[in-house]
């Protein structure tokens, strides 16, 4: 996460935003082979389908596979665009795990109260240690000992 946060602060470095469609990094299937993606895990009702009785690209090209895509893709458009690390965060723990560590405004948007509270306290510590300086980032300052081929920070 401090890697996101300093990111953030890079000029140069490449925006990261997940993308569902490109790539669905976890999947998950029961004991009866009930295929889902990871935000949906075991709600019956959002399985893809079943492994042993459709082929698997079946149903990642399937109605159930998109209509999981769109839901994650909204939960983003929701939640991340108006976020100030969106583009050094990816937004995948909304996309992919929106409500588990969330909450929900009124309306039924997701508030990022986990990831991007973290995000919010790293920035401010590396603020507090000057790591950060006028929105500089300033490495140097980073007290760091080479050990065994190992870095580690102290």
């Amino acid at each position: 996460m401090v890697t996101e946060v300093l990111n953030f602060y890079d000029p140069s470095g490449a925006c990261k935003f997940y993308d569902k469609r490109e790539w669905e990094g976890i999947n998950l299937v029961n004991i009866t082979g009930d295929l889902y993606g990871y935000a949906d895990a075991y709600e019956i009702d959002l399985s893809y389908g079943n492994i042993f009785t459709t082929p698997l690209g079946d149903l990642f090209s399937g109605k159930k596979h998109e209509q999981s895509i769109l839901a994650a893709e909204q939960r983003l458009e929701q939640t991340c665009v108006n976020c100030k690390f969106f583009g050094a965060c990816c937004g995948y723990p909304i996309a992919e795990n929106g409500y588990e560590y969330n909450e929900l405004d009124p309306d039924g948007t997701i508030r990022c109260i986990v990831h991007k509270g973290m995000l919010q306290y790293i920035e401010y510590r590396l603020i507090e240690e000057g790591i950060i300086n006028g929105g500089i980032v300033d490495l140097q300052r980073l007290k760091v000992v080479q050990v065994d081929r190992e870095v580690q920070h102290v």
